[in-house]
């Protein structure tokens, strides 16, 4: 039988080797709770030993006492788990699970029936690239208002970019 269970005390090392991206990476589930955000670490669990780990990101639902819980790029369960964290998310007041499992062509993987797709992603599905050497005016043209207003806010709040390989700069983004 398969059951969920709250991971608590499991080095970087060993959780890390239980993911295969890094949005359910000990190192993301640190920053999302520096930022302010309810985080559970879950094991999927067979006859007692641990079979993969699942990092969910809590969202509150206003004005009630339930959560959404948020799977970023885990693998693809089968019904066993998705049952199983039914049963977890009725005993932690989470009421639905979204998830965004880790696949990239579906017609290979073949997408399990439980889950419903959406047109909604957590991150892009393609990357645009800016020449970064045109002026900032120019550069500013192609945003989109909201952006604009994003990026003169981020600056007037004193928001810079520094670029460079050192380990001192990849500390600080982690």
């Amino acid at each position: 039988m398969i059951t969920i269970k709250k991971i608590e005390n499991i080095s970087r090392e060993a959780w890390d080797e239980n993911v295969d991206f890094f949005t359910q990476s000990f190192a993301w589930g640190k920053s999302r709770k520096a930022l302010g955000q309810p985080v559970l670490e879950l094991g999927i669990y067979k006859d007692g030993i641990c079979l993969s780990c699942i990092l969910v990101i809590l969202k509150s639902i206003p004005h009630t006492s339930y959560f959404v819980g948020s799977i970023y790029r885990g693998d693809l369960y089968d019904e066993h788990v998705y049952e199983a964290l039914k049963i977890f998310g009725r005993e932690n007041n989470i009421c639905a699970f979204t998830f965004e499992p880790n696949i990239f062509e579906e017609d290979k993987v073949g997408v399990s029936q439980m889950l419903l797709k959406t047109d909604r992603h957590q991150f892009a599905l393609w990357s645009p690239f800016i020449d970064l050497t045109q002026k900032y005016k120019d550069l500013e043209a192609l945003f989109s208002k909201t952006v604009r207003n994003e990026t003169r806010l981020a600056l007037k709040n004193g928001i810079t970019v520094e670029q460079g390989v050192s380990n001192e700069l990849f500390s600080a983004f982690i």
